[in-house]
C-alpha cells in the first residue's frame, strides 16, 4: 500500500508539473491567438502575464487553506478543475478579456500545485526518499517548458502549437483528476487536524507507535553491534540501568 501511494503521488505530481511547465511559458503562443500584430501593445501583454501571476498568488493561499479543511487528496482534485476549464476556454475563445480570465484560472491552479503538491508528497513518502522524489517534479516541469520553447511543434505547420498546448493541458487535467480520485490516498495529517475524528487520532497514534516498535525490533535483529542494540533499548526504556 505504501508503494502504491508513493507511485501515485509522484505520478500525479509529474503530470501537474508538466502542465505548470506548459502553462508558464505558453503565454506568447496563446496571446498571439488573442491579439493581432496591430493590437499587440506592451501593456496588454503585461496585463495578460500578470493575470496568471496574480492567480498563482491567490491560488496558493486558497488551496493551502483548503488542504487543511478537506484534505490534500481532494484539494489536488480541486486543483485540476481550473486546468480543464482554462484549457477549454483558450481553445474556443478569441477574445482578449476572456483569455485573461482563462490565464488567471491556469495561474490559480499553478499556485495550488506549488503549495500543496510538495507537502502532500512529503507526507506520503518515506523520510529518506522525500527529497529525491520531490526533485523528480522539476524535470517534468522542464519537459513541459521545452515542448513550447523549443518550437519543435512548428515544423508541423499551422496553428498546431496552440491546439497542442490546450489539448495537452486539458488531457493532463482529466488524467490527474482520475488519478486523484481513484488511487491517491489521504495523508494521516488530515485525520489529526480534524476534530471530529479524535478516536481515530488515538488509533493512528497507536499504530505509529507499534510500527516504530516493530521497526526497532527488526533493527535489533539485524544489528550485531551491541552498542546499537543498547541504544535502541535505552531509547524505549526497555533496558534499565543497574
Amino acid at each position: 500500500m505504501k508503494n502504491i501511494s508513493t507511485i501515485a503521488a509522484v505520478s500525479t505530481g509529474c503530470l501537474l508539473m508538466l502542465f505548470a511547465g506548459l502553462s508558464e511559458v505558453s503565454y506568447g503562443v496563446r496571446l498571439s491567438r488573442l491579439l493581432s500584430e496591430e493590437e499587440c501593445y506592451y501593456s496588454l501583454i503585461t496585463i495578460f502575464v500578470i493575470s496568471a501571476k496574480v492567480g498563482s498568488i491567490i491560488g496558493s493561499l486558497v488551496y493551502s487553506i483548503l488542504a487543511d479543511i478537506i484534505g490534500r487528496k481532494y484539494t489536488i482534485t480541486a486543483i485540476c478543475v481550473p486546468i480543464v476549464i482554462s484549457s477549454i476556454i483558450f481553445q474556443i475563445t478569441s477574445e482578449y478579456v476572456v483569455g485573461c480570465v482563462a490565464h488567471f484560472q491556469a495561474g490559480f491552479s499553478i499556485g495550488g500545485i506549488y503549495s500543496v503538491l510538495p507537502v502532500y508528497t512529503g507526507e506520503v513518502v518515506t523520510e529518506g526518499s522525500r527529497g529525491r522524489l520531490i526533485a523528480v517534479f522539476w524535470p517534468a516541469f522542464a519537459l513541459g517548458a521545452f515542448l513550447i520553447q523549443s518550437q519543435i511543434l512548428k515544423i508541423f505547420g499551422g496553428n498546431i502549437e496552440f491546439s497542442f498546448t490546450n489539448y495537452t493541458s486539458s488531457f493532463l487535467g482529466f488524467l490527474t483528476t482520475i488519478l486523484s480520485i481513484t488511487i491517491l490516498l489521504e495523508t494521516r495529517r488530515k485525520h489529526f487536524v480534524n476534530p471530529r475524528s479524535i478516536p481515530l487520532n488515538k488509533q493512528l497514534e497507536l499504530n505509529e507507535v507499534q510500527d516504530e516498535i516493530y521497526e526497532n525490533f527488526t533493527n535489533i535483529q539485524n544489528h550485531v553491534d551491541m552498542e546499537a542494540k543498547h541504544s535502541i533499548f535505552g531509547k524505549h526504556k526497555w533496558l534499565k540501568p543497574m
